[in-house]
């Protein structure tokens, strides 16, 4: 049980969960995960993450969960089992609300697994812990992908998989090797997408924790490593594209990436959003635009940048958007205000907050799109449960109207006008695929085909 940002509490049910008692254990951490094994099923182990993502320790129950005496104490240096060293020292941190998992062998209950960035194994009881298999750095380990998610035991077998952000891995000689069992499975978590105009088979992407990949000449490279967000290709020359890190880290290429990317935000002040958003001027391709806690120009293809917005905030801009048919107009958006200008932010004071009568109280902007011939001419996707999906503006902001009939009570995560209709057609992308407006109508399913997943 998570009880909030800075405790996790256990509890315990004997009657089938039909009721709860008070909470067993409450530790100072962030998120806690249980596991138990056949071999001794009164045996509980319990691992814990402290407000910072790292070990707050291992915990173990042997009396049916009735009470969890701590068995690895996780702020002495060693057993820093959840932050990025292969030793356990360093500093005490890591994504544990993100990436937490532990299991005990059904053979032996002294035999743990716990996950973070990492994967280590105690046969012990939780009492030490040996790494046995890394992300990157560590020699003699064998590498397998970072940020573990879940593990499983083979029914009545010492046979362990791993899921994590790579996929899914498997050991039979108890972590020593390890095998990939994902090639060919199309699960690749895609941020953001950027198609080739002159050659339009040319495709860029960017993945959650897989890098960015291209397909180039029918072929998909990677290109950029970490993980991938916003990437575009020029619209006159493919050899010239961009793509980019967390936090707004954008790499160039001219030359097809094959002397790899040449970071040119490096000189910014500060750092944008996780998936920080830039653009290409659709009228002058040596001109870009980023957003961080500002929105920064360049005009010679990153070699310099200025500022040409003054919000004096501290919130990073989430979503942009030009629009084509003026490109003096530019939409700016954090997840709770849209910003506007018109004359290409000549000047600090020409930035318009627009957001009116958008419902940000209760949902988040996810995207801006902007009419093909109409600046003025608007739509945001807003992302929450909740019936908030889409909202259009043709007067430039100083008004918004819902126009979410048909869609799902579900987050909206981005809204495309089709320039090739010659009304108004818009594809909404949603946690349950896609959805098509046409003229003014309702929204209906346009996913035949596609999986039930996330569209963004």
């Amino acid at each position: 049980s998570t009880e909030g940002w800075s405790s996790t509490s256990i509890y315990l049910s004997t009657n089938s969960g039909a009721s709860w008692g008070s909470a067993i254990a409450t530790y100072s951490g962030r998120r806690t995960e249980l596991a138990v094994s056949y071999n001794q099923p009164t045996w509980v182990y319990a691992l814990v993450c402290n407000t910072s993502g790292g070990m707050e320790g291992v915990y173990k129950s042997t009396n049916s969960g009735g009470s969890y005496p701590q068995v690895l104490n996780g702020s002495a240096s060693g057993n820093y089992l959840l932050n990025w060293s292969c030793t356990g020292t360093g500093t005490n941190n890591g994504q544990g609300t993100y990436d937490l998992c532990i299991a005990v062998d059904p053979n032996n209950a002294n035999v743990v697994y716990v996950g973070g960035v990492n994967s280590w194994k105690s046969t012990n009881g939780g009492t030490s812990f040996s790494i046995v298999n890394h992300w990157s750095g560590c020699t003699g380990i064998q590498t397998v992908h970072a940020d573990k998610h879940f593990f499983a035991f083979q029914n009545g077998t010492s046979t362990l998989f791993e899921a994590n952000d790579g996929g899914l891995y498997k050991t039979i000689d108890g972590g020593i090797n390890w095998s990939h069992l994902s090639n060919g499975m199309a699960i690749g978590q895609i941020y953001r997408m950027g198609i080739g105009q002159t050659q339009s088979d040319e495709i860029i992407i960017g993945l959650q924790d897989n890098g960015t990949k291209a397909r180039l000449a029918g072929t998909w490279n990677d290109v950029i490593g970490g993980d991938g967000f916003e990437c575009i290709i020029d619209y006159t020359d493919e050899n010239t594209q961009y793509g980019a890190l967390y936090f707004g880290a954008v790499y160039r290429t001219t030359n097809y990436w094959s002397s790899g990317g040449t970071l040119i935000t490096g000189s910014l002040p500060g750092q944008g959003a996780w998936c920080t958003p830039y653009l290409i001027d659709p009228i002058n391709n040596q001109t870009l635009y980023v957003g961080y806690s500002d929105v920064w120009k360049t005009t010679n293809q990153g070699a310099n940048w200025s500022a040409i917005s003054n919000q004096g905030g501290t919130t990073d801009f989430q979503n942009m958007a030009i629009s084509t048919s003026n490109h003096m107009y530019i939409y700016a958006a954090t997840h709770s205000n849209i910003y506007r200008t018109t004359n290409g932010g000549g000047a600090s004071t020409t930035w318009t907050d627009i957001t009116s009568n958008l419902p940000v109280g209760s949902s988040n902007i996810t995207y801006i799109a902007v009419k093909n011939d109409n600046p003025d001419h608007v739509w945001v996707s807003m992302g929450e449960y909740n019936s908030h999906g889409v909202y259009e503006t043709t007067n430039g902001g100083t008004s918004w109207t819902n126009i979410s009939s048909g869609l799902p009570q579900l987050p909206v995560m981005c809204v495309i006008q089709n320039h090739q209709y010659a009304g108004i057609e818009l594809y909404a992308g949603t946690d349950v695929g896609v959805y098509v407006m046409r003229d003014g109508g309702s929204w209906i399913p346009f996913s035949d085909g596609l999986p039930n997943v996330v569209v963004t």
